[in-house]
């Protein structure tokens, strides 16, 4: 394969460098030895993979040429420096902990968790360094980088390359963590185009439970900036977990992310993912259930409009007998805006009494407005009740002249049709001060 390195970006050696550099200032040499390890290996597959090219099955209807027409270059790590802490006060939740990343670093002026008996969180470069550090090294480096391959996965292998920190959780065994923790990724305004690299690593102990709320944002007009995330959750026999994605970054960011959850008996993995901004956005989801009686649950919702383009693409993987997932993502795309729902479900020849269900439901608002959708099943076993489907319609002028005739205005009706059509994934958003804020966000976009 050619060395898309040289032939597209080499921003990305650069950044490479660089990012080894700057993590060198905060950490340890016995960590910087093991990170660089990792760093060199993931670098060498992400040269021999590349960027995706438009002949790729994968990437078929979302073009990356856009995005790789810019130069990108990591910020300092005296960025953090340019906020402070009532600059956070609109995105902070009420009832949550918070950790804070400025472009790609943590922050820790601008973050807020109180300590729990059995629950670590801390970014990686004191991982090594606290007082439970021979605990924390030993599940860190028995999980970090191993659910996110970076030889099948090119955008995992980029991030694992040039990230300058991280978070990592750590939850001990029957530990509820109490508190919900958002982890904020804020990118700030620069001159020339950026990229960051946010990261976390969550492992779950038998029994634990944690809710994980991760949001995007931008701090001025961060246009052409690139975020690149990765994300791994390992959960042990019995835990479970909720995970939260919410884009708000602004309408000319590119965001291209990674989340790969492995989940182990009786675990209970859920995530939801609400897309509201970007230029181009590209989540890629994959979860194993490779413990007996696990269960996933993945919903997404999208509002998009002008020229946005988000590609939700997701994979589970049923390896084992006796497990569930439920998938329902749907989208709502005005003007010029355009979807992409790429869903698999895998079930293997072992994998019997497997009940999986996976849906995608698009409205379009104008004639520009499009959506490509592929739902499917691969499935090698026999006992099982998988079912798939995709629709899409636009409002319904019944039910909006229903609206119109009880003297509701035309664009109010709209709203309500499409906030009705999108309750089936909000609804699902539990801690409530998260939920307010998603029905804010919606509206703003309906409104806008």
């Amino acid at each position: 394969m050619e060395d898309m390195v040289s032939q597209k970006a080499s921003w990305v050696l650069n950044n490479f460098e660089a990012a080894g550099k700057s993590f060198s200032v905060v950490s340890p040499k016995s960590k910087l030895e093991y990170f660089q390890e990792l760093r060199s290996q993931a670098f060498a597959h992400f040269k021999q993979q590349g960027f995706p090219l438009p002949g790729d099955e994968d990437y078929k209807y979302t073009n990356l040429a856009p995005l790789l027409k810019n130069t990108f270059e990591l910020s300092s790590r005296e960025s953090i420096k340019k906020l402070v802490a009532g600059d956070l006060k609109r995105f902070l939740l009420p009832g949550t902990d918070s950790a804070v990343f400025v472009n790609g670093y943590f922050a820790s002026h601008l973050s807020s968790f109180e300590p729990q008996a059995g629950v670590t969180i801390v970014p990686f470069s004191e991982v090594y360094s606290s007082p439970d550090s021979d605990l924390e090294k030993s599940a860190f480096e028995k999980f970090f980088s191993k659910l996110a391959d970076t030889s099948k996965h090119t955008f995992a292998a980029l991030n694992t390359s040039l990230f300058a920190d991280g978070l990592f959780v750590h939850l001990a065994k029957k530990v509820n963590c109490e508190k919900p923790l958002q982890v904020i990724f804020i990118n700030t305004e620069e001159k020339a185009p950026r990229i960051s690299c946010p990261r976390v690593l969550v492992r779950a102990e038998q029994s634990s439970s944690f809710c994980l709320i991760e949001r995007h944002v931008s701090a001025g007009n961060s246009t052409d900036h690139l975020s690149l995330g990765t994300l791994e959750f390992s959960l042990a026999d019995a835990a479970e977990v909720d995970h939260y994605r919410l884009l708000e970054e602004e309408k000319g960011a590119y965001h291209l992310s990674e989340l790969h959850s492995v989940l182990q008996r009786d675990s209970r993995f859920r995530t939801h993912v609400f897309n509201f901004g970007g230029a181009l956005v590209r989540n890629n989801v994959n979860i194993t259930l490779a413990g007996e009686n696990g269960a996933a649950t993945l919903n997404g919702l999208s509002a998009l409009c002008a020229s946005q383009h988000v590609d939700n693409h997701t994979v589970i993987d049923h390896a084992v007998p006796h497990c569930e997932s439920h998938e329902l993502y749907k989208g709502v795309y005005a003007e010029k805006s355009r979807g992409v729902f790429n869903g698999t479900i895998i079930v293997r020849q072992d994998a019997q009494k497997t009940n999986a269900i996976q849906s995608n439901q698009t409205m379009l608002l104008s004639q520009d407005a499009s959506i490509e959708t592929k739902p499917q099943l691969k499935i090698w076993a026999d006992d099982v009740k998988c079912t798939h489907g995709a629709t899409i319609g636009q409002l319904d002028d019944n039910a909006l002249f229903y609206l119109r005739s009880r003297g509701i205005a035309a664009e109010k009706a709209k709203a309500i049709l499409i906030h009705a059509f999108a309750s089936d994934v909000v609804k699902e958003v539990r801690p409530e001060a998260l939920r307010s804020t998603i029905e804010e966000s919606l509206y703003a976009v309906l409104k806008g």
